[in-house]
């Protein structure tokens, strides 16, 4: 469930440690929560999932910058950047068809977040059950029963946004490539 800022803050501050500079950490609660209007923090909504992904991606960035503890510049203008970087590193050494099924499978055409069951999503190409807990342990993907069944989806909307763009772009490259062959005929 959803924590509030109060409690994501309290994430932060004690499993940050001396990694998060002074007055960072709420400024790391504000980041995932998308609050621009600096609300209170207990009316804040964060959810878990995206709290310990963006937390990762910013100690790894603090890590290649051999910066000792986060710091603000880290988080400036960097939520869609490490968004996208989180999804494609995610997907870097799978083969190409699981990027393909995450995008065209677990994204609804208008851009929203679906689910598949389990066993529908391992009648792909190329999708299989390690594929599947190896996007799990990485935390892109999840699973989740309903009625009994096991229905794999996205960890969190916000991972919508980067799916819809490489969805985008492959589907202008197949459509390009299409058109060459039309034309070549």
């Amino acid at each position: 469930l959803p924590m509030n800022g109060d409690e994501a803050l309290q994430v932060v501050e004690q499993g940050g440690g001396q990694l998060v500079e002074p007055d960072v950490a709420k400024s790391i609660v504000r980041f995932i929560a998308a609050d621009k209007k600096a609300r209170p923090l207990p009316g804040l909504a964060v959810e878990p999932a995206l709290l310990s992904l963006i937390c990762r991606e910013l100690n790894l960035r603090r890590q290649a910058k051999g910066l000792p503890q986060i710091t603000a510049d880290l988080l400036t203008g960097a939520r869609d950047e490490i968004l996208a970087g989180f999804y494609r590193r995610c997907l870097e050494d799978q083969a190409p068809e699981v990027g393909d099924f995450i995008e065209d499978h677990l994204l609804s055409e208008s851009g929203y977040r679906n689910s598949v069951a389990l066993e529908d999503a391992m009648r792909l190409p190329a999708i299989t059950r390690d594929a599947i807990d190896t996007l799990i342990q990485r935390r892109l993907l999840r699973l989740e029963e309903r009625s009994g069944l096991l229905r794999v989806e996205l960890t969190h909307d916000e991972l919508t946004t980067e799916a819809r763009a490489r969805r985008s772009q492959r589907r202008e490259v197949e459509a390009q490539a299409e058109a060459r062959r039309q034309l070549e005929k």
